[in-house]
């Protein structure tokens, strides 16, 4: 199932070039990164709870919204993922 999302979130990238089987650890972390509420709907019904928490909770890299907002949504304490200490320690000047 390909997902049918804005691009929003892929304004650098030709969609009609990704590969959402093999990319979709990518997809995912750009939808909670930066797509809308509806492209994260989408690509929850499209790959699944499992897969989706599982790709968070192993991002290097995710936005302290995304983490907040899937936390919530999941019901995941934030410092399951793996990004946190790494959110935890930023500075902001």
């Amino acid at each position: 199932m390909v997902p049918k999302l804005t691009n929003k979130a892929f304004w650098d990238a030709d969609m009609n070039k990704i590969d959402y089987d093999r990319d979709r650890e990518a997809v995912i972390l750009k939808v909670f990164n930066d797509g809308t509420w509806n492209d994260i709907l989408e690509v929850w019904n499209c790959y699944g709870k499992e897969v989706v928490v599982e790709t968070l909770l192993s991002a290097n890299y995710l936005k302290k919204a995304a983490v907040n907002l899937s936390s919530m949504m999941f019901t995941i304490d934030p410092k399951r993922y793996k990004c946190y200490s790494k959110i935890q320690s930023q500075r902001t000047l």
